[in-house]
């Protein structure tokens, strides 16, 4: 083996590039750590809607905004002026629709659905419940909480809450829980 004899500043050459090699060895070591922890996090479950935005086709009263329903704020009060406001269409009409970007392509696990608390539970049968194009499923009864499992391959970027029936739509919140964001290609290569 050969080893030069070359000083820079002191040291011997071939001892610089054993040095260089090692934190060479750290750096990738650290940038592997990293990596690491970002597809930890990319595999962790977690509520992915909150404080996305929102639309939907009309407002009651001009109050009760598509916002309230991922605001966060799904207490047990029938205060949906104050304290709890709701999600509330402004008409009871076939094809009325909430839609909650969720701001990338995340794949879906789950989408509760909470109705609401003080009356009119019965004013959000008929709506159907998407992630993109995948049904996930329809509010068929009258109870506080929804829970729609997505399949296991099911990625979107908006979750789409349709009314299918010539009714309204109030709900307390709609909670998406998933993972990502992915890139297109590492979804659908």
């Amino acid at each position: 083996a050969v080893v030069s004899t070359q000083s820079t500043g002191g040291e011997k050459m071939g001892d610089v590039k054993s040095k260089l090699a090692n934190d060479i060895g750290t750096l990738d070591f650290k940038v592997t750590k990293v990596d690491t922890k970002i597809k930890v996090w990319r595999s962790e479950v977690r509520l992915i809607s909150q404080q996305k935005l929102t639309w939907q086709n009309s407002t009651h009263a001009e109050k009760l905004f598509s916002e309230y329903a991922v605001d966060g704020v799904y207490t047990g009060s029938g205060d949906l002026w104050g304290l709890n406001p709701i999600q509330h269409m402004g008409g009871n009409k076939r094809n009325y629709m909430l839609i909650v970007d969720l701001g990338g392509l995340f794949k879906v696990h789950t989408v509760k659905v909470w109705n609401r608390v003080d009356c009119c539970q019965s004013q959000s049968l008929g709506v159907m419940v998407y992630a993109d194009e995948e049904f996930l499923g329809g509010l068929n009864d009258e109870k506080l909480l929804y829970t729609f499992r997505a399949g296991e391959d099911v990625y979107a970027r908006k979750i789409y809450l349709k009314q299918s029936i010539p009714n309204w739509m109030n709900l307390r919140e709609v909670q998406v829980f998933g993972t990502g964001p992915f890139a297109e290609e590492e979804v659908y290569n």
